[in-house]
């Protein structure tokens, strides 16, 4: 088994570098105890608490993929990716607004049909609040693109599209966020995405995260009032903090 660390944050990457010389041969009796092995030498390395909240892929070739995911309060780390909109990069497209990333299995499905039309049906709620939204999942641009003609025909809906959908076709950005659902699988035997959000804030901290399974769908009525609720929260300690400086 070859072993690829992940890191989710590219500022502690000479961590991760020592961390992968030591683990170049190991003998994988179960996760619990490679788990095990691999905390003990994170933490001989000095590396940040966020390490330790590990995620293990092992994929048909035998590559195991350790990721290490991202806590609340976390800077969101930046990528390029390509989109139904074009290529872009995810800080500059967030801009001074929140940010909603979610991902989905596969395109053309009833569940993925339902909660994309969904979401763009709801757009004007959320750009009400300024949050920006972008889907992900692991089909090229050119099937997202018809499949959102689909999804309109489907959900009675017309006009410009209001968000776009990141093309990850080599599960970069799956693997790196924490996005795959070991469960479910494509026809080639590789792990589809799972139905993950996360909600990023004007200072591209990670506010909030969820995942569900592959095979069960989100209610964004229910996202749109943790967006309020995480904005009542943010907006009440700015209002808090300037009345404690004098101001109002």
């Amino acid at each position: 088994t070859r072993v690829v660390f992940v890191p989710s944050d590219p500022v502690h990457s000479g961590n991760f570098c020592a961390v992968q010389r030591s683990f170049i041969r190991i003998h994988l009796s179960s996760s619990e105890l490679f788990c095990s092995r691999l905390r003990s030498l994170l933490l001989s390395c000095s590396c940040p608490p966020s390490f330790f909240l590990l995620q293990l892929h092992l994929f048909p070739s035998r590559l195991l993929v350790v990721t290490m995911g991202i806590n609340l309060g976390d800077v969101f780390p930046d990528f390029k990716a390509e989109t139904t909109s074009g290529p872009l990069s995810f800080h500059e497209f967030l801009g001074d607004s929140w940010g909603i990333l979610f991902s989905h299995p596969a395109d053309y499905t009833p569940v993925c049909t339902t909660e994309l039309g969904m979401v763009n049906k709801l757009s004007p709620e959320f750009a009400k609040r300024n949050v920006k939204l972008i889907a992900l999942s692991c089909d090229p641009v050119e099937s997202h693109k018809g499949w959102i003609s689909d999804i309109q025909d489907y959900s009675k809906q017309s006009g410009e599209w209001a968000y776009p959908i990141i093309a990850d076709e080599n599960r970069e950005l799956a693997v790196k966020f924490g996005m795959l659902d070991p469960a479910e699988k494509d026809k080639a035997g590789m792990p589809l995405t799972a139905r993950c959000v996360f909600i990023i804030g004007p200072d591209k901290k990670l506010k909030l995260s969820l995942l569900y399974p592959a095979s069960t769908g989100r209610n964004f009525d229910e996202i749109i009032r943790v967006v309020d609720s995480l904005q009542l929260t943010a907006y009440k300690k700015s209002r808090h903090a300037r009345q404690l400086a004098g101001g109002r």
